[in-house]
């Protein structure tokens, strides 16, 4: 049985046939592993505007023998520069968190280059299918924003989400053309649902490709229900 993971749903994914030829990783930290590891095939552009995470980043997909490029902006909705705010949830790390903020009230602010996921695509030459993952810390439909252009060549979208902006994200996708596939990596904070991450897959490529869930007759037999 597969489990309510990235990496499992990732699997399927290629699985059913749903095409991805360019992984577009939008806010990564140092990696995301799961990514790395499923599509390590693919050409990755990776959009990260914390300047402090380069050498870490290199350094990890440098030693898999992923094709990459990195780019030190933050994606949105337009081309242009922003407020970024950092902030830290973990003593021993400076910066965990960079939110970009129109009005910043305080703290670390640093003023960065914003690009638009399909100025960056079209500027690259990237090959689509792309698969669009998001991990913004608020700034999720601006990034949606900015991918509106090369919809129809997005395959997949990751988004992570939270419990209080979980309807507004979800409609976002969708309004974009997409269906939901999988809610994965769920987290919790003392004991209530708090994150996930929503997979969807491109309606028309899913119809495209016959990949419908329900396309041939009903079998009960690949009914499951998850037990960890």
């Amino acid at each position: 049985m597969r489990k309510p993971l990235k990496t499992d749903a990732l699997k399927k994914i290629i699985e059913i046939g749903m095409p991805v030829e360019t992984v577009v990783d939008v806010g990564i930290l140092t990696g995301t592993s799961e990514l790395m590891t499923v599509y390590k095939h693919c050409k990755q552009l990776l959009i990260e505007p914390i300047v402090e995470w380069n050498e870490a980043i290199i350094k990890n997909y440098s030693k898999l023998g992923i094709d990459f490029d990195l780019v030190n902006v933050a994606a949105a909705e337009k081309d242009g520069k922003m407020a970024l705010e950092l902030s830290s949830i973990k003593k021993d790390t400076s910066i965990t968190h960079a939110r970009l903020s129109e009005n910043p009230t305080g703290g670390r602010i640093r003023e960065v280059e914003v690009r638009s996921v399909a100025s960056l695509v079209k500027e690259k030459a990237l090959k689509g299918p792309y698969l669009v993952k998001i991990d913004v810390d608020g700034a999720e439909l601006r990034v949606l924003e900015g991918v509106k252009d090369i919809a129809d060549e997005v395959s997949v979208i990751i988004i992570e989400v939270q419990v209080r902006n979980f309807l507004d994200r979800m409609n976002a996708v969708c309004k974009l053309g997409f269906q939901l596939f999988d809610i994965v990596d769920i987290c919790y904070y003392s004991g209530r649902l708090n994150q996930m991450d929503l997979v969807f897959l491109n309606d028309s490529l899913v119809e495209k490709y016959k990949l419908d869930m329900f396309s041939n007759t009903f079998d009960y037999n690949l009914w499951e229900t998850f037990k960890p």
